[in-house]
């Protein structure tokens, strides 16, 4: 399993729901995602993802650090995972992500360090 760490602070919505359609669009559903906001952006979020949070695969939490390394770190510690990800809020992932992220990891057991090109 792998956790996507989505750190969100300045967005535009529709780049947003793209991200999270992207994971929901994933061909291996054995994905987490943890999107990581400021404290005082909680309630916010909450209703803005209110559809992604239904879903019992993704987690909205508080930004315990300061600035993207900081929501980054706090999704990192927030995850139940054994490799994470991260997914910007503007980014996209392929339909084959994380099958083809399982399949390395499978493959490569001494490996705790992944990329892509």
């Amino acid at each position: 399993m792998i956790t996507a760490i989505v750190p969100i602070k300045d967005y535009h919505e529709p780049y947003l729901r793209a991200a999270f359609a992207s994971l929901f669009g994933q061909t291996r559903p054995d994905w987490r995602a943890i999107a990581v906001v400021e404290p005082e952006d909680l309630t916010v979020f909450r209703a803005l993802l209110a559809d992604e949070l239904r879903d019992a695969r993704v987690a909205l939490v508080a930004n315990e650090g300061r600035k993207l390394a900081g929501a980054i770190n706090t999704g990192i510690r927030a995850a139940t995972s054994e490799f994470v990800a991260i997914l910007l809020a503007d980014d996209l992932w392929e339909p084959a992500a994380v099958a083809v992220l399982g399949r390395e990891i499978a493959a490569h057991p001494e490996v705790d360090f992944l990329h892509s090109a």
